[in-house]
């Protein structure tokens, strides 16, 4: 018997919205630690704030990587569901979005921020 028959999906834990996801990102954000010990106020403040905004986007990668592995890859599901999924996008589409990984876009997201 082939045991990969039965709903790919099942074990996806609850998504988050963008939204929820930013309110626990900036929430974990908020309880970081002010450990510089430079003498200037405005440099501690500077550190507080980056360290504040590396938490932040950490947690946001961590959490949409955790998202991003449940979920099966095309390959492994019953071919039931590979043509369900090449009907409504097409297995190839799906291949691609596979194969990128998340580091080039973590990469992508963090450059782009610094810019804005």
């Amino acid at each position: 018997m082939d045991e990969n028959i039965g709903n790919p999906f099942e074990k996806i834990n609850n998504i988050e919205t963008s939204q929820e996801l930013l309110d626990i990102a900036f929430e974990k954000s908020l309880k970081t630690n002010i450990s510089s010990r430079t003498r200037s106020a405005i440099e501690r403040s500077r550190n507080h704030e980056l360290n504040r905004i590396n938490t932040a986007a950490n947690v946001i990668v961590d959490r949409i990587e955790r998202i991003i592995s449940q979920f099966p890859t095309i390959e492994n599901i019953h071919p039931f569901y590979q043509e369900m999924a090449d009907l409504f996008c097409g297995t190839d589409e799906l291949k691609i979005l596979e194969t990128t990984s998340l580091g080039s876009n973590e990469e992508y997201l963090l450059t782009s921020t610094k810019d804005s």
